[in-house]
């Protein structure tokens, strides 16, 4: 298995976009999200920024490094909750109709 840390920075400057890595690692963009997802549950704190100074995947260095991340994630989560809460309301009211 290729190690994922070999080929991304340490530094948001550097980041590397999901094009570039996929064709470092000889796979599709797909394959290659699967593997930084698999590298995060594994304790590999990889980050990414849609920022266009700076966007792509890097290797966070310190909490600070990760916070940005961090935020957008807990953001996107708290909204896909919100969601998914508004549409089971809708189907539990209509069960009861």
């Amino acid at each position: 298995m290729i190690e994922l840390a070999e080929f991304l920075p340490t530094s948001r400057e550097n980041a590397i976009s999901m094009g570039d890595l996929a064709a470092l690692l000889h796979c599709s963009r797909r394959e290659a999200r699967a593997c930084v997802e698999r590298a995060r549950r594994h304790g590999l704190p990889v980050v990414s920024s849609c920022d266009p100074r700076c966007s792509g995947y890097w290797i966070a260095s310190s909490a600070a490094d990760a916070a940005d991340y961090v935020n957008v994630q807990r953001a996107r989560a708290a909204t896909a909750w919100t969601a998914i809460h508004a549409i089971e309301a809708a189907f539990r009211e209509g069960d009861e109709q």
